[in-house]
């Protein structure tokens, strides 16, 4: 327990690094796809539950790997269905809209990842994550919401019942950046916004507290661009999708970003001068990302283009850090400062009888050990959560109590650290296990893993 105590209080202590290049973080929308180093056993693999981070342009090969997984997600919502169950498999059928609240800086971690996904998520603290809202989950267990479906509603004009959700987000210079998954009536009924537009919420139209919207102006959303004008940025960037054949429909707008190119395009009514954006969408297969630049360009990231001039052949995954074989489209995308990535993953989150336990680390240091942190928990109450306490740590910042620790393994050249134990049976149906990973990171701090949870 002495061992244990001084590594946790190693941890509250850590220097963050300058950050110089801009970090990718993005989720896909179909399949499972492996990242360009197939390293890490469950962790190679990219779902649409998981959150993936890459530098364009990093390597070579870059290699884009998790930053999050849906069990981490999972531990930190708690069982919020109140199902009893607490590896929640998955978290929601896709997570869509992405943000990072810290844009810039190098501390950015799981709990500074803002979403929205296809399905109503509960967290076991409070509040629900519904597919109209864009939320991050905070400690506890709670929602930590930006903005929420009410106040788009009221933004867009719309009827407080009318469906909606949020596709992709992105926030500048205190303004809102939406599109949908579906087609709507907007402004009182008197604009039509297709699932491939884009609007805006004008910084004047919103009351913040912090980084929270608290009011909005009704109707007061403004129409960036139609479909029409995402489909012609498309064909002007002449992207090619994962068979080499031209993008000139977006169909679904999936994913937004301020472009970091800078530059400024006029709103489609001309009314607003509007940040230069990047976005993804259904038919950019591939991975592929688009700009308003010069009415329509492929994104440049850190020097790299986001996509293939479709002559010259088709866009492959590999400029995000994929295997070469990607054939679905990215579904969320934000930006950051180069984070420290850390996290934990096992392919046995639910051991009802004997079997052997796998864990696996990604984004620990090569060579370096990673030792597991553990706290095993009764028989956790259906809506209950894993409690935690702030760490102020770089890589996941709260610590989940653990009262014992598994043998440290070492890290390999992918940075991964991967194990399996014996599991004999005995343990009371229904208890929990609670892991973190910990690790020495570069040789200058002590690093803490997102969490997962284990159910016997």
């Amino acid at each position: 327990m002495t061992r244990m105590t001084l590594a946790v209080a190693s941890i509250l202590f850590s220097m963050p690094i300058a950050a110089a290049t801009d970090a990718l973080t993005f989720t896909i929308r179909s399949g499972s796809q492996s990242t360009a180093s197939g390293a890490g056993s469950s962790l190679r693999w990219i779902t649409p539950t998981d959150v993936a981070n890459v530098v364009p342009g990093s390597g070579p090969p870059t290699s884009a790997e998790p930053f999050g997984v849906h069990l981490n997600l999972a531990t930190m919502a708690g069982d919020g269905d109140g199902d009893g169950f607490h590896p929640e498999f998955p978290v929601a059928p896709k997570l869509d809209a992405l943000h990072i609240k810290i844009h810039g800086e190098t501390t950015a971690t799981l709990r500074d990842v803002f979403f929205s996904t296809d399905i109503d998520f509960p967290c076991a603290g409070s509040g629900v994550i519904e597919p109209g809202d864009i939320s991050a989950i905070a400690l506890d267990a709670n929602t930590d919401g930006m903005i929420d479906d009410v106040l788009i509603r009221t933004a867009l004009g719309i009827p407080p019942s009318a469906l909606l959700d949020v596709d992709a987000f992105t926030k500048s210079a205190l303004s809102v950046y939406l599109s949908f998954e579906q087609d709507m009536f907007i402004l009182g009924g008197t604009v039509w916004l297709e699932d491939g537009g884009v609007v805006v919420i004008p910084a004047s139209a919103i009351t913040w507290s912090g980084y929270q919207a608290v009011a909005v102006s009704p109707s007061s959303a403004v129409v960036a661009f139609h479909e029409a004008g995402a489909d012609a940025i498309c064909a002007n960037a002449v992207a090619g999708n994962h068979l080499g054949s031209p993008v000139t429909a977006i169909g679904d707008l999936d994913g937004l970003e301020v472009d970091p190119a800078g530059g400024s395009f006029l709103s489609d009514d001309g009314s607003l001068v509007l940040p230069n954006l990047i976005f993804c969408g259904e038919q950019l297969t591939g991975g592929g990302i688009v700009s308003t630049v010069g009415g329509g360009s492929i994104a440049v990231l850190n020097g790299i283009p986001m996509g293939t001039v479709w002559e010259y052949g088709p866009t492959t995954g590999s400029q995000i850090g994929m295997k070469p074989d990607m054939k679905t489209s990215l579904n969320g995308l934000a930006l950051s400062g180069p984070t420290h990535r850390f996290v934990l993953d096992t392919k046995t989150p639910y051991l009802p009888a004997p079997d052997t336990v796998h864990f696996a680390a990604g984004g620990a240091t090569p060579g370096l050990y990673v030792t597991w942190l553990m706290r095993i928990y009764g028989d956790n109450t259906p809506g209950g959560y894993q409690p935690s306490l702030d760490a102020w740590n770089p890589c996941f910042p709260d610590w989940f109590m653990s009262n014992a620790s598994l043998a440290g393994i070492v890290a390999d050249a992918n940075g991964v650290a991967e194990g399996y134990v014996p599991y004999s049976g005995g343990v009371p149906a229904g208890m929990t296990l609670v892991l973190q990973g910990i690790t020495l990171v570069d040789d200058a701090y002590v690093g803490l893993s997102a969490p997962i949870t284990m159910q016997f």
